[in-house]
C-alpha cells in the first residue's frame, strides 16, 4: 500500500454493518437477477427474457412510456429497448403510438393481450408472495406487510431528501 492506497484487492469481503441492509440488498440482489425474472414469467409459460418482463410490468405499472423513458427507467440502453420491443410488437403485447404531446414522437403501449400478460406476472408474484408466507401465521404475514409498507414510505420519503445528481 503507497499513501493511503491500495491494490483493489481486500484481505476480506466488505460487508454492512446492519444485517437488515445486507438481507435487503441480496433480496434486491435476487429479485433483479434475469434469471429470478425470466424464471417467473416461465413459470406461467410465458416465452419472455427479464428485459420483456421488467418492460412489461413497467408499462402495466406507468402506463404508455416514450422508449427512452422505458431505458431510463430500467437503467438500459436504447438498443436493448429497442431489441425488446421488437419482440413484443410481434407478439401483439405492445404497440407504438402518437405521442399525444409532440407528434414526431412516439408512446409504447401495451395492447389488450399485453395487458393480459403482464396481469399474469402480476399473478405469478402474488403467488410466489402466497408460496412463500404459506407457513407464516396469519398475523405475522399481516405485521411483516405492515411494516414493509411503512419501510417503503420512509424510503420514499428519504429519496425525496437525497440531493439530485
Amino acid at each position: 500500500m503507497v499513501g493511503g492506497e491500495t491494490s483493489g484487492e481486500y484481505a476480506a469481503p466488505l460487508q454492512y454493518r446492519s444485517e437488515l441492509v445486507a438481507i435487503l440488498a441480496d433480496l434486491q440482489g435476487v429479485w433483479d437477477s434475469p434469471r429470478f425474472q425470466s424464471g417467473i414469467a416461465h413459470s406461467r409459460r410465458r416465452d419472455f427474457g427479464a428485459i420483456e418482463v421488467r418492460i412489461l410490468w413497467t408499462l402495466a405499472r406507468r402506463g404508455p412510456l416514450r422508449s427512452s423513458a422505458l431505458a431510463q427507467l430500467l437503467v438500459t440502453g436504447a438498443p436493448t429497448i429497442s431489441k425488446a420491443l421488437v419482440k413484443l410488437t410481434a407478439s401483439g403485447l405492445v404497440r407504438r403510438d402518437v405521442d399525444a404531446s409532440d407528434g414526431r414522437a412516439h408512446t409504447i403501449a401495451l395492447t389488450d393481450a399485453g395487458v393480459a400478460a403482464a396481469q399474469d406476472l402480476y399473478d405469478a408474484g402474488d403467488d410466489m408472495i402466497s408460496e412463500l408466507l404459506a407457513d407464516w401465521p396469519a398475523d405475522e404475514a399481516a405485521d411483516f406487510t405492515r411494516f414493509a409498507r411503512r419501510f417503503l414510505e420512509q424510503t420514499i420519503a428519504y429519496a425525496t431528501r437525497l440531493p439530485a445528481p
